[in-house]
């Protein structure tokens, strides 16, 4: 994962290797889903990317 916040990246290319904290139904063998925090402020979000990440 990586995340740029206000121009800065804060985060570079750091796996998540599952569930995060957040999760309240999880099953780490199936994809998604993906929930972005922000819903007691105005944050707004733009420009997201997902990729698969492709085992090989």
């Amino acid at each position: 994962m990586t995340v740029i916040l206000n121009g800065e990246k804060v985060i570079n290319h750091q796996p998540v290797r599952g569930p995060t904290g957040g999760a309240v139904f999880t099953d780490p063998t199936l994809p998604g889903p993906i929930y972005l925090q922000g819903d007691h402020t105005s944050v707004t979000y733009r420009n997201i990317y997902l990729a698969p990440v492709i085992k090989e």
